[in-house]
């Protein structure tokens, strides 16, 4: 990643009209280095699996950039909500969150049946209230 990355901008533009300006670029430095983590666990997973017959460096690799680039932005959305009290309950606010990392952590061990069912916890959970709430505003605006 980078700080001219796509991802860099929108975290810092999340967080520009925040009291503290600078709090982009830290938050988003602290979760390339999660995501660095997070690449050398799948790393030494698959290392392990194929008894290293097969190095891939997941941190290069485009798929899992797309995957690192959508949880950071799903957690400083995450975060941001929680700090403007934007969210609608806070439990599956907060669930959501731990939901991701359950995800990761399954998928860099193989489980990708279980991690997608996570990822498919958060759209339940999250995005479909916020869905259906805003249908229902539509809905109220109408009549």
């Amino acid at each position: 990643m980078g700080k001219r990355a796509d991802i860099c901008a929108f975290v810092n533009a999340l967080y520009t009209s925040s009291s503290y300006p600078s709090f982009g670029p830290v938050r988003f430095a602290e979760k390339e280095k999660d995501m660095r983590e997070y690449a050398r666990s799948f790393t030494k997973n698959l290392m392990e699996a194929r008894n290293a017959s097969t190095y891939l460096d997941f941190y290069q690799d485009a798929r899992f950039g797309q995957i690192a680039k959508y949880t950071i932005a799903l957690e400083c959305c995450i975060q941001s909500l929680l700090e403007d009290a934007g969210f609608y309950s806070l439990a599956h606010v907060l669930e959501s969150e731990s939901d991701m990392e359950c995800s990761l952590l399954l998928a860099s061990n193989f489980y990708y049946k279980q991690a997608i069912q996570m990822l498919r916890n958060i759209l339940e959970e999250v995005f479909l209230p916020i869905h259906f709430c805003k249908i229902s505003i539509w809905a109220r605006c109408i009549i």
